[in-house]
């Protein structure tokens, strides 16, 4: 709590180490490893083929997980601090 009442609340910012960001890179990872021998064995998917699809899966899965949490964020922030 400030002394004056009439200071600034402190600003909000986000962390410098998001968690969950590298837990949504690690799903992401995980989840694009096991894509590839799954196109490559069961639908006779060409090794490049497989590993661009992988890679894709990878990509959707940590942007979309990326966006939401900044979306959340942005929704939490005091009206005064968002930017239009």
């Amino acid at each position: 709590m400030p002394d004056e009442p009439d200071a600034e609340p402190p600003r909000i910012r986000p962390p410098t180490f998001d968690r969950i960001a590298v837990r949504l890179l690690v799903v992401a990872l995980v989840a694009g490893v096991l894509t590839a021998p799954i196109l490559i064995l069961w639908r006779d998917f060409s090794w490049l083929m497989a590993l661009s699809s992988a890679a894709g899966v990878a990509l959707l899965i940590f942007f979309s997980g990326r966006a939401v949490r900044i979306l959340r964020f942005e929704w939490r922030r005091p009206p005064f601090e968002r930017e239009d």
